[in-house]
This record gives C-alpha cells, structure tokens and sequence, in this order.
C-alpha cells in the first residue's frame, strides 16, 4: 500500500509541471495552497491543543543561548533523590548514563564488526539498559556558559548534534536566504535583471522562453546605479519584513507539536518521529487535556459531538433527538 500511494503522489505532482505555462506559476500555486493549508492547521493546533508553557518554552527558546545536548546523569545535585527538574525523560527514575556497547558482530565479512548483537526479539543491543526500559539513558540538557560558571568546566557536549545542527544552519543560509528569495524567486518573476532572463516553460500551454542560466547583468552607469540600489533595498525589506519572520513561525510552530504531544525520553528516529507525533495529535484532539484552550472554551466537545451543553452545538442536539425518537418523526 505504501508503494501504491508513494507511487501515486509522484505521478500527481508531475501533472502540475506539465501545464500552466511556466513551472514556477504551477509551483507558486500549489504552494501557496499547501502553506495556508499547513500553517492554519499548525495554527488551530498551536493555540486551542497546546499549553501556555509550551508557548512559553519554544518563544524563550529563540532568546536561549548555550544549551546543548549533553551526557550526565539526571541527578544535578548528587543527593540520590529525584528532585523536581531532573526528571529530564518523565519516566519516573533518576537515570544514570547508560553507555553505548562496541559493535561485535561482522555482516559483510571484512574482519571488522559493523553491528550488534541482539537479543531474543532481534533488537540490537546497543547500550547497557541497566532499567530494562529500552531506553537509552544519559542524554540530558545543560547550557555551556552556566556550567563554566557554576563548575568552571565544561560538560560532556554531544558534539555528533552540534555538527549537524551547524551543518543544516550553513545550508540554510546559503539556499534558503540567498537563492530562494532573491535568485529563483525574483527571476521567475520577472523583476529586476529577472525580466531579461526567462523562465522554464512548461511542456504544455508553454511559450518559447529562453532561459539564460548565466544570469543578466545591467551595465554600471549613472542611470542604472539608482535604480539598482532602490531594487537592493526592496529585496533587503523584504528579507527582513517577510522571510526573517516567517522563518521564526516555520520553526515555532513544528517545534511545538514535538515539545506538546511527544512525551521527553521517546525514542524516536527519522521513520518513526511523524508516525508518533501525529499520534499524539490525535490523542490530544480527540480527549484534550484540561489545561488547554480546547477545553476551557468548551471547543472540544463540539468537535467530539457531546451536546450535554446545548446552546453549544444546538443543530446535534437536535440530531440526536431525532435519533432517540422511536418512529424517526
């Protein structure tokens, strides 16, 4: 079924290629589509099915420097006890750090393990489990510049995340703030030197535009330099007006679905992450707890079909009256 429906999605996006004259306005369509369609869901999510802490975890966050992921034991302060904040995976136990074991078994027969050993289940064993939860424990947070100042060193960074996070901020940076903006955007446009540089038809509806992949450049000259720096300013309002601050809500508002609905110490990876948040959507919505919006507005209970308050939802009541009557009428 997955193939099926994988294979399917991607014959259905190539419709949308072949027609409408050039690619980037069937593009900028389905787009614009998709973002009213994710933003106002993460939107009704955000604000009726999370709580005001999480609000206030993920925007503090931005403000937040220093925080790392870390390898230390939940117990801060060395007295044995499971003191409020240190129950970091909310699994009840003060967790010690459950180091990872050496690979030990050789699969492809190059005198060199490449994989664990596993257990009577065929799960990998990975690490010591001293709690028998499946769980690896030890992976905590802490600020770097709070540790040099209360301990005077620095903590057990895991520095295989700080790479990645550094990497995936480098890409970023380079497409997403100066070749989706200002490049393909801006030339598919039409505007500025874009005018000058076509654009990619599509294969049916398409006009015969020559694409220059070099670019445009407009001769340096008393008249032009105005001009161009009127078009330098525009491109710098919008960077900062619209993509700086769209980029903070993209990033707000996923983060929230994670810190909300999937419970700290989950082990999750690439396969399982969206599968386990969307059931955790789907938990919330279904039974929301009592400290969100959904709850105190009464909102839930419209959505769930409970009619016990009427005045909330008078057109199932009456359904469920007409249900109840034996002849129907």
């Amino acid at each position: 079924m997955v193939k099926w429906i994988a294979t399917s999605i991607l014959l259905v996006a190539i419709v949308p290629l072949v027609f409408g004259g050039k690619v980037y306005n069937s593009l900028k369509a389905i787009m614009s589509f998709k973002l009213v369609v994710v933003i106002s869901s993460l939107l009704v999510l955000a604000i009726f099915h999370t709580t005001s802490s999480t609000w206030v975890e993920i925007c503090s966050g931005f403000l937040k420097f220093g925080t790392l992921l870390v390898q230390c034991g939940e117990d801060k302060n060395d007295n044995g006890v499971l003191d409020p904040g240190e129950d970091w995976d909310a699994d009840g136990r003060l967790d010690d750090v459950e180091p990872l074991l050496p690979k030990k078994v050789d699969t492809d027969g190059d005198a060199k393990p490449d994989a664990w050993e596993t257990d009577e289940s065929g799960k990998p064993i990975s690490f010591v489990d001293r709690d028998n939860d499946g769980i690896q424990d030890g992976t905590n947070a802490e600020n770097l510049f709070l540790s040099l100042w209360t301990k005077g060193t620095l903590p057990d960074i895991d520095y295989s995340l700080v790479t990645l996070i550094a990497a995936l901020a480098a890409i970023a940076r380079n497409g997403g703030l100066s070749n989706t903006p200002i490049s393909n955007f801006s030339r598919d446009q039409g505007w500025g030197m874009g005018h000058h540089i076509g654009a990619i038809p599509s294969m049916v509806g398409g006009q015969g535009i020559t694409l220059s992949h070099t670019g445009s450049v407009f001769r340096v000259h008393e008249q032009s330099l105005p001009r161009w720096k009127r078009w330098y300013r525009y491109v710098a309002r919008d960077q900062m007006l619209a993509w700086i601050p769209a980029c903070f809500i993209g990033v707000a508002l996923p983060s929230m679905l994670s810190v909300q609905f999937l419970q700290r110490g989950t082990e999750a990876d690439k396969w399982n992450t969206a599968a386990l948040t969307a059931e955790g959507v789907g938990a919330s919505v279904a039974n929301p707890p009592d400290n969100v919006l959904a709850s105190t507005t009464g909102l839930s209970r419209v959505f769930s079909g409970d009619c016990t308050l009427g005045h909330l939802c008078p057109t199932a009541s009456i359904a469920q009256q007409f249900l109840a009557t034996p002849n129907g009428l």
